[in-house]
Parts: structure tokens; C-alpha cells; sequence
């Protein structure tokens, strides 16, 4: 169980530099979901330095650039923190960080750590530009958590001001050449036509809210 003790950055960017902005998380937010959103200006937090094993905090840091430390160390001490138990005795340099982001502008990191629970994690950064709208970050997280009980989607393990971690799970790009890979790909596709609708009642009313023109569509 992650204490209160801990204090990771408020905001992704303070790692690794990229355009970040903070979100107000979902009032629907599951509240097994460790939150780290209190903060919406980076500022300067301590992370375990990457030879020490006792969670002493030593290394900064700072807003904007990885200061003294690398960032794949940095991203990893993160992740160390905030998963908490399942992750305290993995040490910080046998933590291995891939990215793996694509085009789209945010950032995602599979982080690997032998031993641990889960031993792949997915560390989501979200762009500026995505959190921008109100709306988007809380209406996914929504849609994320429907899909997490239903048994369709990875659950969120914690998530801040603009990132949140996952699971890693998923085969990448699997290939369709056969009647049997189609039925496979059916069962889960059918699974998510028939989960409910009704979670998007209130993001349908807050979208109106935003833009009235919005009633007027069928």
C-alpha cells in the first residue's frame, strides 16, 4: 500500500522536460487508485538515488530537465515509489526503462523490474495539449475504469497530475490472416459492445455544458 510519506513529482514533466500540464482527476475516480494530483506547479522533488537501496533521497530532480540524474533513472525511482510494496525491494539500477512512445505527442514507458508485482508497468505521460481540455483526461479515465471492471483493460495502478501507470499487457500487433484469429479478435470486440452506457451520461451533460450547440445533434 503506497503511505503518505510519499511525495513523487506532481508533475512528469519535472523528469523529463516534456510539455505537461496537471488534470483534476474524475470525481468517479476509484479511490484504489492512489492519486498524486495535489500539486499543478513542478517544483523540485527528491528521488532515491539509483546506487542506494534504503530509499534515501538524495538526488533532485528539477523542473523542466533531469539536473544530476539520468532520466530513465529518474522515470524508474518514480515508478518505485509509488508502487509501493509490490516494488520496494527491487533496487533502482536493475529497473530497466524502453520508450515506447509513438507519434501522437504524450509519452509511454514500458518499465521493467524483475521480481516485482507487476514486473511490467506502463508509465503513461500526458502532453500539454492533451490535458488542456477539462474534459478529456477525467472522460477517458471514466471510459478506462469501465473497461478495468469488465475485465476489457488494464487497471490504473496510481496516476498524477499528468501521467498514470498500468500494467504492461498485450500481444502488439497481432496479424489476421486466419478465420480462427478473426473469431478471437470477435469475442472481446462483442464483450465491449455490450458493456453499459450509461457512465457517459454525465460527461454527454458536461459536454453541453462546454458547447451548448452540442444539444442540437441527434
Amino acid at each position: 500500500m503506497v503511505g503518505p510519506e510519499l511525495v513523487p513529482p506532481p508533475l512528469l514533466r519535472s523528469i523529463t522536460g516534456n510539455r505537461h500540464t496537471s488534470f483534476v482527476a474524475s470525481p468517479n475516480s476509484s479511490a484504489k487508485i492512489p492519486q498524486y494530483s495535489t500539486l499543478t506547479t513542478p517544483t523540485a522533488q527528491p528521488l532515491p538515488n539509483a546506487n542506494q537501496t534504503d530509499g534515501a533521497a538524495n538526488v533532485t530532480v528539477k523542473p523542466g530537465f533531469t539536473g544530476t540524474v539520468r532520466e530513465d533513472e529518474a522515470l524508474a525511482a518514480l515508478v518505485k515509489t509509488v508502487l509501493g510494496d509490490t516494488w520496494a525491494h527491487v533496487q533502482l539500477c536493475d529497473i530497466k526503462v524502453e520508450d515506447k512512445s509513438g507519434e501522437g505527442g504524450s509519452a509511454t514507458y514500458r518499465i521493467t523490474a524483475k521480481r516485482a508485482v507487476p514486473e511490467t508497468v506502463a508509465l503513461h505521460g500526458r502532453s500539454e495539449d492533451v490535458v488542456a481540455d477539462p474534459l478529456s483526461e477525467p472522460r477517458t479515465e471514466a471510459a478506462a475504469q469501465l473497461f478495468a471492471t469488465n475485465k476489457l483493460g488494464p487497471r490504473r495502478l496510481a496516476q498524477g497530475g499528468d501521467w498514470f501507470i498500468e500494467p504492461w499487457v498485450g500481444s502488439g500487433r497481432p496479424t489476421f490472416h486466419t478465420e480462427e484469429k478473426f473469431w478471437e479478435l470477435g469475442q472481446p470486440v462483442a464483450k465491449i459492445h455490450m458493456l453499459p452506457t450509461d457512465w457517459y451520461d454525465e460527461w454527454r451533460e458536461k459536454l453541453c455544458e462546454a458547447m451548448p450547440a452540442l444539444r442540437e445533434v441527434p
